[in-house]
C-alpha cells in the first residue's frame, strides 16, 4: 500500500508515525487498497487555538476511491478522526463488495451515504 501526504504533513517530522498509524488501522484491507493519500490543511479561527483539517482519499483494487475527511483542534485530532472514518467506510465497501452486492451512490447529499444493491428482502 502506497501511502502519500500532502500539505503541512510535508513539513513536519511525523510522517513516520503518520503513516504507521495509517498503516496499522487499513492493514486488514491491504489486499485491497492500492493508494492512501492524506492531505492536511489548518485554518486560522478567530480564536487562539488553530483549527486542523485532514483529507484522505483510499484508491481500491482492481477500482474505486473513496474519501473521507474530518476538521479537530490538531493535526493529530483529524488525522485520527479521519483515518477511523477512512477504516469505517473501507471496512463496509470491501465487505459489501465480498458478499457479492454492488455498491452505488445514493444521490443524497452526502457522498458517503451508500445504497446496497440486490440486498434481498428481510425474513418475517
Amino acid at each position: 500500500m502506497q501511502i502519500t501526504l500532502s500539505g503541512a504533513a510535508e513539513a513536519t517530522q511525523d510522517s513516520d508515525r503518520i503513516r504507521s498509524e495509517i498503516d496499522s488501522a487499513l492493514r486488514r484491507f491491504n489486499h485491497r487498497i492500492r493508494h492512501v493519500g492524506v492531505h492536511f490543511t489548518s485554518n486560522q479561527t478567530g480564536t487562539n487555538s488553530p483549527e486542523a483539517h485532514c483529507a484522505v482519499e483510499v484508491r481500491l483494487m482492481p477500482r474505486g476511491s473513496l474519501y473521507v475527511s474530518a476538521d479537530g483542534a490538531t493535526m493529530s485530532a483529524a488525522l485520527s478522526s479521519a483515518i477511523a472514518r477512512a477504516r469505517t467506510v473501507v471496512a463496509k465497501t470491501v465487505d459489501a463488495t465480498n458478499s457479492g452486492h454492488e455498491l452505488r451512490h445514493s444521490g443524497r447529499a452526502s457522498p458517503w451515504e451508500f445504497v446496497l444493491d440486490d440486498v434481498p428482502p428481510p425474513i418475517s
